[in-house]
């Protein structure tokens, strides 16, 4: 293999990383904003505490993250890499 193919892939890979992280984000950002907009309308239909808001929130988004981490972690390659 020549230096300019290897290249070639190299760059191939650092893209699609590139573009699987973007597809990633973006899926946790509208889920994000999804399950907020649900939350909110649960709170103000069932009139809940103040105290839970918080709780749930970052439960919202540690969630959220996870699923936007699965999205772009799931091809077999790089798992480590990309994990960290």
């Amino acid at each position: 293999m020549t230096k300019a193919s290897a290249q070639n892939i190299k760059d191939t890979n650092n893209n699609n990383n590139f573009f699987l992280f973007l597809k990633g984000l973006i899926i946790s950002i509208i889920v994000t904003f999804l399950c907020i907009i649900v939350f909110a309308f649960i709170i103000k239909w069932a009139n809940l505490d103040d105290k839970i808001i918080a709780p749930v929130n970052l439960i919202i988004k540690a969630i959220c993250i996870i699923i936007g981490t699965i999205c772009y972690t799931k091809t077999r390659t790089g798992g480590l890499k990309k994990g960290i």
